[in-house]
C-alpha cells in the first residue's frame, strides 16, 4: 500500500495527535494514520482511491494546518 506524509501544524501533544488519528479514520481510502505531534506530519497508509484533499479537509475542520 502507498503512504503519504502530510506535514500538520498545530500539533502541542499526544491527544491533538489521537485526536487526528480518530478523526480522520474515516476519509476515503485511508487504512492507517500515524501522527507524529513532536515533527508536525502525518504519515497516511491509504489505497488508490485515497482523496489527500479530504484528509487535510478533515485535518483542518480539527483546527490544525495541513499541507
Amino acid at each position: 500500500m502507498a503512504q503519504s506524509k502530510i506535514t500538520i501544524t498545530g500539533l502541542s501533544n499526544k491527544a491533538d495527535a489521537d485526536k487526528i488519528t480518530e478523526n480522520t479514520a474515516s476519509v476515503v481510502g485511508v487504512k492507517f494514520v500515524n501522527v507524529n505531534y513532536e515533527q508536525g506530519f502525518a504519515m497516511v497508509t491509504h489505497g488508490d482511491d485515497f482523496d489527500a484533499e479530504a484528509f487535510k479537509a478533515a485535518v483542518n475542520n480539527l483546527g490544525f494546518t495541513a499541507a
